[in-house]
């Protein structure tokens, strides 16, 4: 999985409580976003995405 960093959207209109849930896991905002819609829902989509730690590296220190 070299390379590849775990990311997700969090639409503003379930921000409340899926920032909460996503900080706990080590995801943090990028900063990008994009519109969102769905059905009768228009929002905005916004960008998390977490470091990938490397194992090997950790376990030699």
């Amino acid at each position: 999985m070299q390379g590849e960093v775990p990311w997700l959207s969090i639409v503003d209109t379930n921000a409340d409580l899926a920032e909460q849930f996503w900080r706990k896991l080590g995801y943090e905002p990028t900063g990008e976003a994009s519109p969102y819609k769905t059905g009768g829902v228009e929002s905005t989509a916004r960008a998390w995405s977490r470091p990938v730690i490397d194992e090997n590296s950790a376990m030699s220190r």
